[in-house]
């Protein structure tokens, strides 16, 4: 059993949710810089390396995205363990899951390592782009099974109160990652200069070390015990509730990249100026943006702790305020993601105006939506699913993009000869239409009948 001080009655709002959105918030964030501080070192080698690293990483974070379900979906399930004080549950179900999704992130891994080049061009790539490209995502694709285990492994220590070790194993990485980009991108000392292909091993590099520190932290502290599942029917008792959870959720990423990467294919079609500009704008939001993510992480694991303990009222009541919270949140992340507008010539002096002119509008029209989108993570990533209902996300990510956004993008950017224009104001009425159809997902919740059962002991 669990050592656990809650009682019936939800913790008080604001410290609670401080106290994990915070540190989950700041996670995020580091993790993102991440990948900003590798476009600023790649923006170095000039507007080639910026539209090919850019449009592998679309096709990485298809599949990172897609996997981190498994994670989401681990989360969700040791957050109501927790609460319940079921230790030896969440030990085995977090066991399977690690195993499961390292051994299928492994495998999808494998076509990628071995042909980078030639999957770029597969998905569309122009030649120039997949051959700057190519190298940087064989060596990423390396990372696969590790940034798996490491969503994972945050995943459970979130849920069982831990928030701050995941931010502080991140920013570590980060610190990593940073120094030996540079060093390998330049060649710096005795480094040798590896161009793009020093960015990706400094990132693997990174994201090993991050997953090691993680696990040392969950089984060397004994926040979970090393277990798994001892016979098949233990196996099929722990991963019954994961998979139907976590499939819906998988769909919904890859719907949701998926849906990213065909943006990036229409922006390559306007031009290679406007693929990286878009490129920048992206990864500068996204620093912003994943602040809102803890305030949906913290109702994933909230919201859990609370069913696990038997309080449909208190999940319920959890679900309305960090609703709430997110409109303050969006508005500061928004203001603050509109301010690096001026920054641009500061942040990337290396590449074409043109393409820091495509960044600048990307950002101010989607600094304008940070509301839409931060109520959008909120109800996609913590409150629907923490309600199994991982299918209205699906519903909502798959039909916004697919009848919604997708179409309109091409209406307007090609024949009716809005450009680049043309996918700004579609992916802003994607975000729209996601929004009301989340809305009315979250207003069926009947969250008495989501409420921690125990799963049979002896697996």
């Amino acid at each position: 059993m669990l050592a656990s001080s809650s009682t019936n009655h939800p913790p008080t709002p604001n410290r609670e949710l401080v106290r994990i959105a915070l540190p989950v918030s700041l996670e995020f964030v580091s993790q993102l810089a991440l990948g900003l501080v590798d476009q600023i070192i790649v923006a170095l080698l000039g507007t080639l390396a910026v539209a090919g690293v850019g449009f592998a990483n679309s096709v990485t974070m298809i599949l990172f995205f897609t996997l981190n379900a498994i994670g989401a979906g681990t989360s969700i399930l040791v957050a109501r363990a927790h609460g319940a004080q079921d230790r030896a549950g969440a030990s085995r179900l977090f066991g399977a899951a690690l195993t499961l999704g390292v051994v299928f992130s492994g495998l999808l891994a494998l076509p990628l390592i071995i042909g980078g080049t030639g999957f770029l061009r597969l998905v569309g790539a122009v030649p120039e782009v997949a051959r700057v490209g190519g190298p940087f995502l064989s060596v990423v694709a390396l990372s696969l099974p590790l940034v798996t285990a490491a969503a994972i492994f945050s995943g459970a220590l979130r849920s069982t109160g831990h928030a701050r070790t995941p931010m502080t194993v991140t920013m570590v990485a980060v610190v990593l990652n940073t120094v030996l980009s540079y060093l390998l991108v330049t060649g710096f000392g005795p480094f040798p200069k590896l161009g793009v292909v020093g960015v990706g091993i400094a990132t693997t590099a990174s994201y090993a070390l991050r997953t090691g520190l993680l696990a040392w932290q969950t089984y060397g502290r004994g926040i979970l015990d090393a277990t798994l599942p001892r016979t098949l029917t233990g196996w099929k008792s722990a991963l019954a509730p994961l998979i139907p959870l976590s499939l819906p959720m998988a769909a919904t990423e890859l719907a949701w990249s998926g849906g990213t990467f065909l943006y990036a294919l229409l922006a390559g079609r306007i031009g290679t100026q406007a693929l990286a500009g878009m490129q920048l704008s992206n990864t500068l939001e996204g620093v912003f943006i994943v602040a809102s993510l803890g305030l949906g992480s913290a109702s994933t694991v909230l919201i859990g702790q609370a069913l696990g303990r038997g309080s449909a009222e208190g999940a319920a009541a959890w679900a309305r305020t960090i609703r709430k919270r997110g409109v303050v949140v969006a508005l500061a992340c928004g203001a603050l993601f509109a301010l690096t507008a001026p920054l641009l010539g500061v942040l990337f002096p290396h590449v074409d105006s043109a393409v820091r002119q495509f960044a600048l509008i990307s950002i101010l029209v989607n600094a304008a939506f940070q509301i839409v989108k931060v109520q959008n993570m909120i109800l996609g990533i913590g409150v629907l699913p923490g309600s199994n209902d991982p299918r209205g996300v699906l519903i909502g990510d798959a039909t916004s993009a697919f009848v919604v956004g997708l179409p309109l993008a091409y209406l307007l950017a090609f024949p009716l000869g809005l450009g680049f224009w043309g996918l700004l104001i579609a992916r802003a009425a994607e975000e729209s239409a996601k929004l009301l159809i989340f809305t009315w997902r979250a207003r069926k919740i009947r969250w008495e009948q989501h409420l921690y059962k125990e799963a049979p002991a002896g697996h």
